[in-house]
């Protein structure tokens, strides 16, 4: 009867592992991905940076998100229309916004900026995100911007899951 047994848990854990084998490799996402109407971004100038200069370089960069979205309002004319309509943002300087979505809200730097972005259809979203970031490395010197969306996304380097065979 051990015999058999020990024959039974082989061909299982042989089924097992046949079948792990099958999975697909890579990471097993908690949240799926969505879509959404809101991105920000940030704006980080070095430590000792008055709010003046803060200012001026969010203002750059709105400036920026506003030619980037136009941009893509040309190349895209039945999506965004008229992307300035299209388009509404917040900004805070000096620290960032009420906590719109994270729970680490930044509290208040001198050096620090946000804005947070809102298009009218959240398919555009991850398109406009890139080609904003683009924009931003290209025209704001001096400043340190990360586009972002505002998606509920787990870190990847803590939620990975991979099935070895």
């Amino acid at each position: 009867m051990g015999n058999q047994s020990s024959l039974g848990s082989a061909a299982r854990s042989f089924i097992l592992l046949a079948g792990a084998d099958s999975l697909p490799a890579g990471s097993i996402d908690f949240f799926p991905k969505d879509l959404s109407y809101l991105s920000y971004l940030d704006v980080w100038l070095p430590e000792d940076a008055p709010l003046s200069a803060t200012n001026e370089s969010r203002s750059a960069a709105e400036e920026v998100v506003r030619e980037a979205a136009q941009e893509y309002g040309k190349v895209h004319p039945g999506k965004m229309g008229s992307a300035v309509r299209s388009l509404n943002h917040s900004q805070f300087v000096g620290g960032g916004g009420p906590r719109f979505w994270f729970s680490s809200a930044e509290l208040q730097k001198l050096n620090y900026a946000q804005l947070v972005i809102q298009v009218r259809d959240k398919h555009d979203t991850n398109d406009l995100i890139g080609l904003i970031q683009s924009a931003l490395d290209e025209k704001v010197p001096g400043a340190r911007k990360s586009m972002r969306d505002s998606s509920v996304q787990a870190n990847p380097s803590r939620c990975r899951s991979k099935f070895v065979s």
